[in-house]
């Protein structure tokens, strides 16, 4: 053991975080052979020097621009030219070119719950679980297509094992074994305020998931590159688990991208004012985002003379890459800018108690996503705005007004009500009032279609049309209505 140490001490002191090693000698062997992997798992010059990055630059030192006007696209153009986006997007679903990434590393504790975010049930009247729908919708695309989409799921050491789990329990959700790839993003220690690793136990490093652009990393770890490529994928589609009005692998988004030739591109809605998220812009006349919390006031709040918000286009974590761009930025994932963020984390302090801070009491790195968006020729990096009401509601907080399951119920009772309203049919409540368009955002109102009757809308005239139907309402296939 003698031989272990030193040859730790020396890395850990090359690197200035021989405080690892301060309980050593109160650990057993079995303790410091851990402690010791551990340590040799991490670069922790690297740790450094991302340390000493994400303290001197972040995105919002950059000249920040709008987006450029033929950057963007929209869903509120003529019907004819998003129908002809979506032909170009089934079409390429039908040859089985698309493959989807979720990001599935989030865990339900803010929700109250001990399960991942992705097995979590809002409350509508199907009580599936958020990744159980979205699988749905995946094969009813499928259907539509005539295709077949490979599904990559990357989960976070939290998450893995019970979505690992619940897609063995549930014979992948309807798809077949192949199609779907269960992989787990890296971890990053935590830091003090100066920069050093702290321990969680006397031999334990704590760390922290190296964020969703931790995807890159683990992308090419777990070679799932190679596995698209040997399935003759081309285009990419990402998102995150927690929106339940995500439209998965949407063939207009998909189509539009394609259509633009595109490298990348990214879905946005817009941005309403006081509203904590990211917004896509330029970066020194680079494609971006930056984060809410590190705008200045000045961006957030900036107008035009109509009104409207100059830094509109709210990123929703939904984006577009062509499988050559997706490995390009894999290759390049070391220049990607790190984020730093102060949290409370429980940790050993140098006299050996554990500590349960009430305040910030050091940071956590991680990187975004999105940051890969510097790489794309600004020529070919497209922007598309999507409907609020139509394509965002995540799920973030089990109370409060906005992104709770309350609001998330509303949100799909609010789109597919309308969904039917559209379709001839006329609904009625409980009570025999019916329910009009302008009705169909109230809180009470309880209507899911099922993703296996239609994907966004459609096929729902001959179903329903002419037909009243009564909330609450389940829409499933196979049941005739009247």
């Amino acid at each position: 053991m003698d031989n272990l140490y030193s040859s730790i001490m020396v890395q850990t002191k090359d690197s200035g975080q021989q405080h690892l090693l301060r309980f050593w000698n109160e650990l057993d062997v079995t303790e410091q052979v851990k402690l010791a992997a551990q340590i040799n798992s991490l670069d922790l010059k690297e740790v450094n020097s991302m340390f000493s990055h994400a303290n001197v630059k972040k995105n919002s030192d950059s000249a920040v621009e709008p987006v450029r006007d033929s950057m963007v696209g929209t869903s509120n153009c003529p019907k004819e030219e998003l129908e002809t986006w979506r032909q170009v997007g089934l079409e390429t679903l039908g040859r089985n070119e698309v493959g989807v990434i979720l990001l599935a590393g989030g865990q339900g504790t803010r929700l109250g719950s001990e399960k991942p975010k992705a097995l979590f049930d809002v409350g509508l009247p199907s009580k599936k679980s958020l990744i159980e729908l979205q699988a749905e919708k995946i094969r009813k695309l499928e259907e539509l297509s005539s295709g077949k989409i490979s599904w990559y799921v990357m989960a976070s050491p939290a998450t893995v094992d019970q979505i690992q789990e619940a897609f063995e329990n549930n014979e992948n959700f309807g798809l077949d074994r192949d199609q779907v790839k269960i992989f787990c993003q890296g971890t990053i220690p935590c830091l003090s305020d100066e920069g050093d690793v702290l321990l969680k136990g006397r031999g334990i490093i704590a760390t922290n998931p190296d964020g969703n652009g931790g995807l890159y990393k683990a992308l090419k770890k777990e070679g799932i590159l190679d596995d698209m490529r040997s399935r003759g994928i081309k285009h990419i589609f990402v998102y995150c688990v927690d929106n339940i009005l995500v439209k998965v692998a949407d063939p207009e988004f998909l189509g539009f991208c394609i259509s633009r030739k595109a490298d990348c591109g990214n879905k946005v809605v817009r941005r309403v004012e006081g509203e904590s998220v990211g917004v896509t812009c330029l970066l020194d006349g680079k494609p971006g985002v930056v984060e809410y919390t590190e705008m200045s006031e000045e961006i957030r709040e900036k107008k035009t003379p109509n009104d409207d918000l100059v830094f509109g286009a709210a990123n929703i974590c939904i984006h577009y890459f062509s499988l050559d761009f997706l490995s390009q930025a894999v290759e390049r994932e070391a220049d990607m800018p790190v984020h730093i963020a102060r949290k409370k984390i429980p940790h050993i302090a140098e006299c050996g108690n554990f500590i349960t801070p009430e305040v910030p009491s050091g940071v956590k790195l991680e990187k975004f996503i999105f940051d890969v968006f510097q790489f794309a020729d600004p020529e070919k990096f497209v922007v598309y705005e999507s409907k609020r009401d139509e394509e965002f509601e995540p799920l973030k907080n089990s109370t409060g007004t906005e992104g709770t399951p309350a609001s998330c119920r509303a949100a799909v009772a609010a789109l597919h009500a309308g969904w039917l309203l559209r379709a001839g049919a006329e609904l009625v409540g409980p009570d025999g009032e019916q329910v009009g368009v302008e009705d169909k955002m109230r809180k009470e109102v309880v209507v899911e279609v099922s993703p296996k009757v239609s994907y966004a809308g459609e096929g729902l005239e001959k179903i329903v049309g002419g037909k009243m139907l009564s909330w609450p309402l389940h829409l499933t296939k196979n049941k005739n209505y009247f």
